[in-house]
């Protein structure tokens, strides 16, 4: 279902109870959104843009550019549907449909989280596909569904692009702490700058922070993160509330893309097909605790029940295990390779450490190549 109608101001004030406050969902730079229901009982979510030369271009982008390139032709199930749209004087508003789950802020499983990444980075793609970068992405701008399947929305930075050419002519004020480096610096969007900005949301559903939080002091979450990353603390990223719920092997897939969205390089960040590759390698295979009991994986991650509960000194070998990228680039189609360890120490412990560490690897080597055959 594409572009439907042209609603009139007095239809879409009565659906939302006059622009009430009790139905106002959130307040934008571009103008606030409402919920709410049309007479024939249909939902609806109205953004009212602001009647400046930004919100202009905003209205134009969407209901002239967006809706014909992307939202008029067969249906993404990660796009917001744009249902119609409304001008009457100084007055114009968008109107999509209704999430029934609001915003991504709602506590989520560990399911859920990895449903909704795989979601966003599927709707994001489809966006590039068609030449456009979304150039806010953020978790105000990402909608679920009743059963959690996630819409990507908020397209008022949006802009036309060119695959001859990845960057946006137009320059845009970055004030979103999930913009990228490079977007802050030259105000440029470009399909990279998408990315990194999926990176930053792919990085609070796992740790259940947000950007600017004040668990972490002065840090920011990419401050606090990357040394958790750099140095494979990868247990210490995943939000407390999920608990042992989730599935480690999935999480150590996971970081891999984050930590390659969020690279200060735009040309070693990932692209939004490949992070959907890499996405569905890791969810769409079994966990290794789904191995039978004789598989020497099932052996080392003991003991296992319904979910991971790996012993601490186990987490801790497998985080000691040098995890290679190369993986991510060839789409996930193989193991994940482990790079080899030395040690010029001769004491027998550090030689036991070694002997067990190799084990560990070969396990966890084993252990990628059953997930992603």
């Amino acid at each position: 279902m594409g572009w439907k109608r042209e609603f009139t101001y007095a239809e879409l004030q009565a659906a939302t109870d006059g622009f009430s406050d009790e139905n106002c969902l959130s307040v934008g730079g571009l103008g606030p959104t409402f919920r709410g229901q049309l007479e024939n009982k249909l939902k609806i979510i109205v953004k009212q843009l602001k009647n400046t030369s930004q919100g202009q271009k905003s209205f134009d982008l969407e209901v002239h550019v967006l809706s014909r390139a992307v939202l008029s032709r067969a249906r993404h199930a990660n796009v917001v549907m744009l249902l119609g749209s409304c001008v009457e004087g100084s007055h114009m508003l968008l109107v999509y449909e209704y999430a029934c789950n609001g915003q991504s802020s709602t506590p989520l499983s560990w399911t859920d989280r990895i449903k909704i990444a795989l979601g966003i980075s599927r709707g994001l793609h489809y966006l590039h596909e068609n030449n456009i970068i979304h150039g806010d992405i953020k978790p105000k701008n990402i909608l679920l569904n009743h059963d959690f399947a996630p819409l990507l929305g908020g397209f008022g930075l949006a802009r036309k692009h060119y695959k001859t050419d990845h960057f946006s002519k137009d320059k845009i004020d970055a004030t979103s702490a999930y913009s990228a480096p490079e977007h802050a610096e030259s105000g440029k969007l470009s399909t990279k700058t998408d990315v990194y900005s999926f990176g930053m949301v792919l990085l609070e559903l796992i740790t259940g922070q947000r950007t600017k939080d004040k668990t972490l002091g002065k840090k920011c979450l990419v401050g606090w993160a990357k040394p958790l990353l750099k140095e494979r603390k990868y247990l210490q990223l995943v939000n407390p509330k999920i608990g042992n719920s989730h599935d480690f092997h999935q999480l150590l897939g996971i970081v891999q893309v984050i930590e390659q969205c969020l690279s200060k390089n735009p040309k070693k960040r990932l692209s939004m097909d490949q992070v959907v590759s890499a996405l569905e390698g890791v969810t769409g295979r079994k966990s290794c605790c789904a191995t039978s009991e004789s598989s020497p994986v099932q052996s080392y991650l003991v003991p296992c029940k319904s979910t991971i509960t790996c012993s601490q000194s186990h987490y801790r070998i497998i985080e000691q295990a040098t995890l290679s990228k190369e993986v991510i680039k060839n789409y996930m189609v193989r193991p994940f390779p482990l790079a080899s360890r030395s040690s010029t120490s001769s004491s027998a412990v550090e030689k036991s450490h070694r002997i067990t560490t190799a084990k560990a690897e070969r396990r966890i080597q084993l252990c990628y190549g059953e997930m992603l055959n």
